[in-house]
């Protein structure tokens, strides 16, 4: 296949497009001259028109496979739609090649020519751009029959780091049991099977004083897929932190970011403090909401894999909207932040020092990876990628009060405060997503109306939950859309699955 880029590979198959087109035309006009001296060349044109047909043909599924590869989103809709232009312009080309008619082709033929094939052609070079710079992906990551693909195999579709483990595992006893079969809901009673299935789950692990007790897997997952964390990996990024303060890397939690990301100063992070940030009370301008396309959120990784700008650039751009302290809101940013202050201050990637601090001292089964902008640094406010084991492993190393396996990997007394209620208490009065039904300590979600539970949450449904008083840890990974307006079930379940399995 000719051409080293995508944008070659296209431009080839425009060139040999309009070969087609142009000889398809020619033999037209040639086989109407039969009293001409163009009339001769019929052959050698029709062979020209043949073989440039074939060379279209193949040149095009060979780089629609191309495409596929690289961009690993189906993209089936926008190929189909090229596909469907491809097949006017050879049905074109073969009505003028092969007319028996003695007319000569019209102005208007020729228009209706250019205007399709500038049409896909044009076509063919926009989806060429989306499909290469991040764009189609981004428009197809959160997309309903794709969700479930993409969730575990997001290294193939941004740029991600890996996290290895060095083969020293965390051996974890099993004891197996069923579910409770049902569970009561807001006064009804819920098909716990059902549910699990309307929540979209990809993998739920139930673990009991450290055994597994439960595992289960669905949408083609298994213990070895890599699900991403969405933001159950801000509870990750808050374990490095406390790692990153006992080594003596960070002095405390009172130090400002600015001093590990001085390209922070003068933006609305100058002045805000590693536990305002930890606490999401930076008073940062920034919205959170996931109830439309073009929110702060999504803007933030449109500009960093559309257009390539790094999350450290992005961050330095942001503004202030209230005093660091006086309230908390949740913000991804807050998260990426600390990420940034975590590289500065260690010297290390996030999943460099993910790897040599925590994953392999807490023996994790499977390796990770951590999703990267463009720059290589790490996606502290998400996108950690692991197997459903190992994040209940996660959640067992803090049930444990930071042990993993006998040996100390967390310090006891960061686990306390991170899974504590942290001050400020009280939500921002425009806050576009609250803690609504929570407290909050270091990136970690505190139920209200339950004793010794702390979670990490990711949207889509991504669960480590951990009931300290049961001895339960939940680790679930979804795709579902509805999560938010289901979280209280899903809470709900999660107290009836621990209290079940924790009963003699």
């Amino acid at each position: 296949m000719i051409g080293t880029t995508v944008l070659g590979v296209a431009l080839w198959w425009v060139l040999a497009l309009f070969v087609a087109l142009a000889s398809g035309a020619a033999l037209g006009i040639a086989r109407r001259a039969d009293d001409e001296p163009l009339g001769r060349f019929r052959r050698p044109v029709a062979v020209v028109f043949v073989l440039s047909v074939v060379i279209v043909t193949v040149e095009y599924l060979l780089w629609g496979l191309y495409l596929l590869v690289v961009t690993q989103v189906a993209g089936v809709d926008a190929m189909s739609l090229t596909l469907g232009a491809v097949l006017v312009l050879l049905a074109l080309a073969l009505v003028d090649g092969y007319r028996t008619e003695t007319e000569r082709v019209t102005r208007q033929r020729w228009r209706t020519f250019a205007a399709v094939f500038v049409v896909a052609a044009a076509f063919l070079v926009l989806y060429t751009y989306l499909a290469t710079t991040g764009w189609l992906v981004m428009f197809t990551l959160f997309a309903d029959d794709h969700r479930a693909d993409n969730f575990q195999q997001m290294d193939e579709l941004f740029p991600a780091e890996d996290i290895e483990a060095d083969g020293d595992v965390w051996e974890l006893d099993r004891d197996d049991q069923a579910l409770p079969e049902t569970f009561t809901y807001q006064g009804e009673e819920h098909d716990t099977q059902t549910v699990l299935d309307d929540f979209e789950t990809t993998g739920l692990v139930v673990l009991h004083e450290g055994a597994i007790v439960h595992e289960s897997y669905y949408q083609g997952y298994d213990e070895r897929s890599q699900a991403t964390s969405w933001s159950a990996g801000k509870s990750v990024t808050s374990a490095l932190v406390g790692v990153a303060i006992e080594e003596g890397h960070i002095d405390s939690v009172e130090d400002s970011l600015t001093e590990y990301v001085p390209e922070l100063e003068g933006s609305g992070y100058d002045g805000v403090t590693v536990r305002e940030a930890l606490t999401m009370s930076s008073g940062v301008a920034f919205d959170e909401t996931y109830d439309e396309f073009l929110t702060d959120p999504i803007e933030l990784k449109i500009d960093a894999y559309a257009f390539n700008e790094s999350m450290r650039d992005q961050l330095a751009d942001i503004d202030r909207d209230r005093e660091p302290g006086a309230y908390r809101e949740y913000v991804s940013v807050d998260t990426m932040a600390l990420g940034l202050a975590l590289e500065g201050a260690t010297g290390e990637s996030l999943a460099s020092y993910a790897e040599s601090r925590l994953w392999q001292p807490a023996g994790m089964e499977g390796d990770a990876f951590w999703t990267v902008d463009h720059a290589g640094s790490g996606l502290a406010y998400c996108c950690v990628n692991a197997n459903v084991r190992d994040y209940a492993r996660f959640g067992e190393l803090f049930r444990a009060g930071g042990v993993a396996d006998g040996a100390q990997v967390i310090p006891e007394e960061w686990v306390e405060q991170s899974t504590s209620p942290q001050p400020p208490h009280e939500d921002a009065p425009d806050a576009a997503f609250g803690f609504e039904g929570y407290d909050y300590g270091f990136q970690w979600w505190i139920p209200d109306d339950t004793d010794g539970v702390f979670e990490a949450h990711g949207i889509y449904g991504q669960y480590v939950s951990v009931d300290t008083e049961r001895d339960v840890v939940i680790a679930q990974t979804a795709t579902n859309a509805e999560f938010l307006d289901e979280d209280l079930k899903r809470l709900e379940l999660f107290q009836a699955i621990s209290e079940y399995v924790s009963s003699d």
